[in-house]
């Protein structure tokens, strides 16, 4: 399925009491813990198409459930 990186990164975050995948959203950790939530639920994360942020969890909900 995957890994998740050693970060360093994630201390910061965890030190600011911040989730590490937004406050760094795009440090390696992050990205591995995306690939791993898309492989979870099969969907390919495309930032142009369906947005990014708030809307594309929205988008992935929608589809979660239809």
């Amino acid at each position: 399925m995957g890994y998740v990186s050693n970060d360093a990164n994630i201390p910061k975050a965890v030190k600011m009491q911040q989730p590490f995948v937004i406050t760094f959203e795009g440090s390696e950790a992050s990205i591995d813990i995306s690939l791993i939530a898309e492989a979870l639920i099969d969907i390919k994360t495309n930032k142009h198409d369906k947005g990014y942020g708030i809307r594309l969890f929205v988008n992935k909900l929608k589809w979660f459930f239809s």
